[in-house]
């Protein structure tokens, strides 16, 4: 039987949640008469391969079955394939073991663990890999599996006993008791370095989600029926394989060819019958056919209809007689339909034609748009070269201080991967730099910001580096993406190359290991692109010359990576739009220096595509940052190079859905947090806007429910200093002000124009007072996205509770207005499908009159013990992999506001039970009741509960309370419950040990912990100035209740039922 209940998925979720309508496909999984060449005959294939997205019909000739006896589940696959890609030379468990031809085989044992998966990965050499570790030792575990060529490819066979997924084995039932399954079955096939997948459910295999798992159906034996029910001639028809055309599937009917195969010895007649279901759970069409199946195999013709992008699932069932037998289901949708422009394309036409950019320049003139027009208004240089480097200088490849992030390059890849030989190529260019670089290098950790002191002896170091005929090492730098230049640098050999190749080559080296190291002189060709806005204020040619000598000079000497990435992507679509404005103005010489430069950004792209490259299949925000770049750059190439744009745009629009639906939710959220909100949007939006306008419609981009809702991440984020609140790794500013005039603009928000204006205000402020600022719109991006209409200075009302179930993090604010006394956040947890979150499970903050008093300081603050949490035996939650803390309440009565979150399966440990309650009472006190069973051995766990708080404190008389004492404001802090609860004020801690994440915040950090026995709940009472809350607290044998007052008017209580404890509202 499955395995117990995992802690590691919600009690709500389980990794299931259907996007798009997504129902998953059914497939039938008969028994196994014999394991011989006549048992095999008897079993189906799975009857419909498709391509990830369920969209297209790959043109792979293989055969996949499926099966199971009383001890095992089976599977064999025929290839036909001549010469499949083999890599024998590659252990089973070697990340590389699957770039080779291989079936993927997937289940998920348990439906409500969704992460605890069991992986096959079958060579066409008949090697297998698992996650269970039963490949080596086989024979013990009771796995068979063989594999090899055949006479017109390839075969593998697998058998699994059902006792290793942890069903039961033996006895008549074996798998068949499992009744369903959820799984996938894939074939995948390398070309040059690319995969080509055919699945058989559109399922996603870069990362670990269950949600588009099919369902394998265990039928019974004929011989395990009935006399009379195994007679009956329907049992004995099965769905051979459905026949569509290859190639990408219309929106709209689609033709195919059911083959049912009647095994029995006479002709049945009946009807097949077909039903379109479209993930609402109704059936939304019903085709019906007559069918007589004579034995052996018979063709029945459908018509299929699919949307985009919403799934639909046909379901094949053959009737006779008023009985129906299920056949088996499949799920498709239609493919982006063919890129048919909606008129000529002349530029400009990506965002704007010649009447719109008269239109932005009328806009400029507007009051609102003072700000922009005052950056946008500098005078051109006269000469156009000026200031520009020398593509030929004997040392223009000497680091510089600005040339790199120095902080990460020496926190993570020098000390943490180099020093810490995590990766051989780093640990090398370590050993290779002398101590005393080291030395400044853990210096500039400590310092965070560089100085000349740290320059001084780093930049000697670094460039002494690029003149090493010995920095390269074959074995170093084997795991390190190369591009072709470089490769061809060294097959010369290092000999033979002059100093300024040598020079160039270890650039180059030293930018693909260095995650934070720029890609060489990128940043002169994004100058050019940063021509436009003034060009576009002031009409002045001589910005055409100035952005045409910035590539010629990036043309020559930039050194892009060896595959798109966030900088690659990101100045594709910044060219794009430059081009595209500029070019009826520029003369035939200056458009070949502007083509080349883009040719060679669209080849990169193409090339990192073509092999399905993390950076643009991915779910985080690198996917729309490269997608949405290279893919505006395609548009922007249709007349010059349509068939290169053309792939282009095609992957383009394919990749970014990953995006979309992953790292983006339904409800507006983002998974990563606010900051790579914008950064991603900030890429995906121009690209899809100008899809838009080239096709007459966007794919259905800008419709994606995350995209419609996008101002619901300031809705849950915004607290009372105008700041967004840390969800995941975001920074405390108002971040995300494009997207929000992109949302007053295509959506009408009013919340969106006004947000959008508020960042920008509050950004001016921070500059001018000498604050840090990041993340603020463009004055391009003001003029593009934002409604011309005068500025927004009155906010519109905010919810008082709100939650996002996408991304499970919910907020309660005392009153409507942004700006209200208090705001308090709460933090569950979903799958992040990214490395972007933290172990913070079941945090809270709260803000008070614009003060943050108590912090989450997310970014870069990798333990429990910096966030607003308990840890209980010394276990703090784990970061999030899963739906592992559940935003269980979300409500309000009066000026009572409610929220609570069950983070029990965070802590991974079967039998506890953690949940926290936030009780806002108007705008006086915040009560935390943290309802926690941990037992152990010796009774009730340990708890040793955290807050950080964001000002000085102070103990309060009897040891059992704080004072946070803020600028403004001031909070009582006071625990009760437990009979011994030792409050302990940590010293203060500093936020600026790093350049990013709560460094731009104005609060400091002062822990404290309540250590506790879990024999009682804590109840953390936090007055707002004033005198305390009154607190009474009632234990009798058979019930216990806590209650807090907080004036004759606003009260709450709790009080234990059964195993848990309930809040009553008063």
């Amino acid at each position: 039987m499955p395995a117990a209940v995992s802690t590691r998925t919600g009690p709500r979720h389980a990794g299931l949640d259907p996007r798009h309508g997504f129902l998953p496909p059914r497939i039938m999984v008969y028994h196994l008469p014999s394991a011989d060449e006549a048992g095999w005959e008897t079993i189906p294939a799975v009857p419909l391969l498709t391509d990830l997205a369920g969209e297209s019909i790959p043109r792979h000739e293989v055969r996949i079955q499926l099966a199971h006896d009383a001890q095992c589940l089976h599977l064999r696959a025929d290839v036909r394939e001549a010469r499949p890609v083999v890599h024998d030379e590659v252990a089973p468990d070697h990340p590389a073991f699957w770039r080779q031809d291989h079936i993927e085989f997937r289940l998920l044992p348990d439906v409500k663990a969704d992460l605890e998966q069991v992986q096959f990965i079958l060579a066409a050499s008949g090697r297998v890999f698992d996650s269970l570790g039963l490949w080596r030792r086989p024979d013990a575990a009771g796995l068979r599996f063989a594999g090899g060529p055949t006479a017109g490819g390839w075969q593998v066979t697998l058998s699994v006993p059902a006792a290793r997924l942890g069903w039961r084995d033996g006895g008549a039932s074996g798998c068949q008791a499992v009744g369903v399954l959820r799984g996938l079955v894939a074939y995948c096939r390398w070309t040059d370095g690319a995969r080509d997948i055919a699945c058989a459910t559109p399922a996603a295999l870069g990362f670990p989600h269950a949600e588009r798992f099919a369902e394998f159906v265990f039928q019974p034996s004929i011989r395990g029926l009935s006399p009379q029910s195994a007679d009956e001639p329907f049992l004995h028809t099965r769905l051979e394989a459905v026949r569509m055309a290859p190639g990408p599937l219309a929106v709209g009917l689609n033709r195919a060819t059911l083959e049912l195969h009647n095994r029995g010895p006479e002709a049945v007649a009946g009807h097949v019958r077909v039903e379109a279901h479209d993930g609402l759970g109704a059936v939304a069409r019903t085709q019906r056919v007559p069918a007589r199946l004579a034995p052996g195999l018979s063709s029945v013709d459908v018509l299929l209809e699919l949307a985009r992008p919403r799934y639909t699932r046909f379901e094949v069932w053959f009737e006779r007689d008023g009985t129906a037998a299920e056949l088996g289901a499949f799920t498709l949708r239609g493919a982006p339909p063919p890129f048919t422009p909606r008129r000529p394309l002349q530029h400009p036409y990506l965002l704007f034609d010649a009447d719109g950019l008269e239109h932005l320049r009328a806009k400029l003139a507007r009051p609102f748009s003072a700000e922009s027009a005052t950056d946008l208004s500098r005078p051109a240089p006269t000469d156009p070269g000026q200031g520009l480097p020398d593509a030929d200088d004997p040392h223009a490849f000497d680091f510089t201080p600005s040339c790199m992030n120095w902080f990460r390059v020496a926190k993570e890849s020098m000390l943490r991967d180099g020093a810490g030989g995590r990766r051989p190529a780093l640990a090398r260019i370590w050993r290779l730099l002398p101590e005393p670089a080291h030395e400044a290098l853990q210096a500039v950790v400590r310092d965070v910001v560089p100085g000349e002191r740290h320059f001084s002896v780093l930049l000697p170091a670094f460039n002494a580096l690029l003149r090493r005929r010995d920095l390269y090492d074959a074995a170093a730098f084997a795991d390190v993406g190369l591009p072709p230049e470089a490769r061809a640098s060294l097959a010369r050999g290092l000999d033979h190359l002059a100093e300024p190749e040598l020079m160039r080559l270890n650039r180059t080296l030293l930018q693909s290991a260095i995650e934070c190291l720029g890609a060489f002189r990128l940043h002169v060709a994004s100058e050019a692109a940063a021509c436009l806005g003034p060009w576009l204020s002031g009409r002045d040619p001589a910005w055409l010359a100035r952005a045409t000598r910035c590539l010629a000079v990036a043309d020559r000497s930039m050194i892009p990576g060896h595959q798109t990435h966030l900088h690659e992507g990101m100045l594709g679509g910044q060219l794009a739009l430059a081009y595209d404005a500029f070019q009826p103005a520029l003369t035939a010489a200056q458009r070949t220096v502007w083509l080349r430069v883009m040719e060679r950004l669209l080849d990169l792209y193409l090339d990192t595509a073509r092999v399905s490259a993390w950076t643009v299949t991915a779910n985080p925000n690198a996917n729309p940052v490269d997608n949405g770049g290279s893919g505006l750059l395609a548009l922007c190439l249709l007349n010059e190079m349509p068939g290169k744009a053309r792939e282009a745009l095609a992957f383009a629009r394919r990749y970014v859905w990953a995006w979309l639906d992953y790292c983006q939710g339904v409800d507006g959220g983002n998974t990563e947090g606010a900051q790579y909100w914008q950064y991603g949007m900030d890429n995906f939006l121009p690209f899809a806007l100008a899809l838009d306008r080239t096709l007459g419609h966007d794919d259905g981009l800008l419709a994606h429910p995350s995209i419609r809702r996008a101002m619901n991440m300031v809705r849950a984020g915004l607290t009372n200093d105008g700041g967004l609140h840390g969800v995941n790794d975001t920074i405390p500013l108002p971040v995300g002000g494009a997207v929000a005039w992109f949302a007053a603009g295509r959506f009408g928000d009013r919340l969106g124009l006004w947000y959008g204006d508020h960042c920008r205000r509050t950004l001016a402020a921070r500059r001018a007072a000498g604050q840090p600022t990041a993340y603020g719109a463009s004055p391009l991006q003001a003029l593009l996205f934002r409604p011309d209409v005068p500025e927004e200075v009155s906010a519109p009302p905010l919810p008082t509770v709100f939650r996002l179930d996408d991304i499970q993090c919910a907020v309660a604010r005392s009153s409507p207005e942004w700006d209200c006394a208090l705001v308090a956040g709460l933090k569950g947890s979903r799958p992040p499908y990214t490395h972007h979150n933290q172990p913070d499970t079941g945090s809270f903050s709260l803000d008070v009159r614009g003060e943050r008093l108590l912090i989450d300081p997310g970014y870069y603050k990798p333990d429990p013990t910096h966030h607003c949490l308990p840890v209980i035996n010394g276990r703090g939650p784990v970061p999030p992999d899963a739906f592992t803390g559940e935003i269980t309440v979300c409500d309000e009565r009066g000026a009572v506001r409610y929220l609570a979150c069950d983070s029990s399966a965070a802590y991974a440990q079967a039998g506890w039970r953690v949940v926290r309650h936030l009780v806002m009472l108007g705008e006086r006190a915040l009560v935390v009741f943290d309802d926690i069973e941990a037992p152990v051995s010796g009774g009730p766990g340990e708890v040793v509960s955290w807050f950080q708080c964001g000002a000085p404190t102070q103990g309060l008389a009897g040891g059992r309370g704080i004072r946070v004492c803020g600028r403004q404001s001031e909070l009582l802090m006071r625990f009760h419950g437990p009979r011994d609860c030792r409050v302990n004020r940590l010293p203060e801690r500093t936020l600026h040990d790093t350049h990013w994440g709560y460094h731009f915040a104005a609060c400091r950090w002062f822990p404290v912990t309540v250590t506790y026995r879990a024999e009682a709940p804590l109840l953390t009472v936090i007055a707002v100035g004033g005198a305390a809350p009154e607190v009474s607290c009632r234990t009798r044998a058979s019930s216990a209740r806590f209650a807090v007052a907080a004036g004759p008017d606003l009260s709450v209580a709790f009080e234990r039922h059964g195993d848990g404890w309930t809040m009553e509202w008063r």
